[in-house]
């Protein structure tokens, strides 16, 4: 809240004093937009709920075509919408246009700023960008408590302090691409360290199953048409649920995911190759990685060469994992009408050069992983097996195979 807020009046307010008399219509007023996106920092998350992310990807989404971010933006502009539109000040002033819940709902939204008037569109970048309110407070947060420093606050800081808004678009000063080329390299470390480690991996592939069936029985409606029976479950109410369950279907979903939230965890990782991919977004798009599903078939497929046939159809002996992140859109934008208003860097006196144009010398463009897991009851001699089905005998060269080139 606090971020966003700073953010958007370091943008906004020298805009607003240079071009307050050059539109037409009136432009909000300075305070307006802070206190904005302060609510917007606010209630970004508000339609969080149990594993939202992996919820959102394996029952909400597929089940009824919303995302947490669908549910935060129907509960900004119903249950919250008269609280939003009594809000007459910001900390630093009072403002006398109401605040529109319905642009808080687009900011937050992805695909949202589409619909967003021409000042608010450019400003999004603020909730939705390469070095948003979110991404700098995460990032600053968890290295912080990881142990892990690399992006300051004082980074963030000067991000924000060195953005502007110019010819209509949301510019970074030439100057901050230091900043923002470590912020980008700091992301996808703790990516590939923090987010994606191992076992928080591990932890998620053993739970999938069972919490899109238990979503299934706990919240069978669509959340966007019973709000109530949403906010009921929470992590509390959740978890009782599962353990409760465990208890009365000790050979059910619920007592699977009881075990993974105890750390028995039924997936063990016995191998990992990560690289960075240094390709430009375009050549990427037209170049994607093979699916877990093709990896999974070459090692069975090695494995039966070897003379230890496995069957991974219908109980999984192993799994393939491929965590991949990449930079955010807006960096690449500008090719589609579709696309998000792109990030652009301001050279003085008034030049704009696109992001990617300078920022893919500097940055990959994303980083990938393949990570392969065993059951935890698979014996150590079919785990190495597994290794070696992948990695090829240890006397064979480097560059063994497709599935090493990864």
């Amino acid at each position: 809240m606090h971020l966003a807020g700073h953010f958007a009046r370091a943008v906004y307010q020298p805009f607003y004093q240079r071009h307050r008399n050059d539109f037409g219509d009136p432009l909000p007023e300075p305070d307006h937009v802070v206190e904005t996106f302060r609510i917007a920092g606010l209630l970004h998350d508000i339609g969080h709920g149990p594993f939202t992310h992996l919820a959102d990807e394996v029952y909400l989404y597929p089940q009824f075509g919303v995302t947490h971010e669908t549910i935060a933006a129907q509960i900004i502009q119903t249950e919250l919408a008269d609280e939003i539109r009594a809000i007459r000040r910001s900390p630093q002033g009072a403002f006398d246009d109401r605040l529109d819940p319905q642009i808080i709902a687009r900011l937050i939204t992805r695909g949202g700023e589409v619909e967003l008037p021409h000042v608010w569109r450019a400003l999004c970048q603020i909730m939705r960008g390469a070095y948003d309110a979110d991404i700098v407070d995460f990032l600053v947060r968890d290295s912080l408590l990881c142990g892990m420093p690399g992006f300051s606050l004082a980074d963030g800081h000067r991000l924000m302090e060195t953005s502007l808004l110019h010819e209509g678009a949301f510019c970074l000063h030439e100057s901050s691409l230091p900043v923002l080329s470590l912020l980008l390299r700091h992301r996808l470390h703790m990516f590939d360290v923090v987010y994606y480690h191992r076992t928080a991996r591990a932890f998620e592939l053993s739970i999938r199953q069972p919490l899109a069936e238990l979503m299934r029985r706990l919240l069978p409606d669509n959340p966007t048409h019973n709000l109530e029976a949403y906010y009921r479950l929470d992590e509390f109410q959740f978890l009782s649920g599962v353990f409760e369950l465990a208890r009365t279907e000790p050979d059910g979903p619920a007592a699977e995911m009881a075990r993974a939230l105890e750390r028995h965890l039924t997936w063990k990782e016995v191998f990992y190759a990560g690289r960075y991919d240094e390709r430009a977004a375009a050549s990427y798009l037209f170049d994607l990685p093979r699916t877990s599903e093709e990896i999974e078939w070459l090692i069975g497929r090695q494995l039966a060469a070897q003379g230890t046939p496995v069957n991974n159809t219908n109980h999984a002996v192993f799994l393939v994992d491929l965590p991949t992140v990449t930079n955010p859109a807006v960096i690449y934008a500008g090719g589609s009408p579709f696309d998000p208003p792109p990030l652009m860097l301001y050279r003085p006196p008034g030049r704009l050069i696109p992001t990617a144009q300078l920022l893919t010398r500097e940055v990959p463009f994303g980083r990938r992983a393949l990570r392969v897991y065993v059951r935890d009851t698979v014996a150590e001699p079919v785990r190495h097996q597994i290794r070696e089905a992948i990695e090829g005998p240890r006397s064979a060269p480097s560059d063994h195979g497709q599935l090493t080139n990864y």
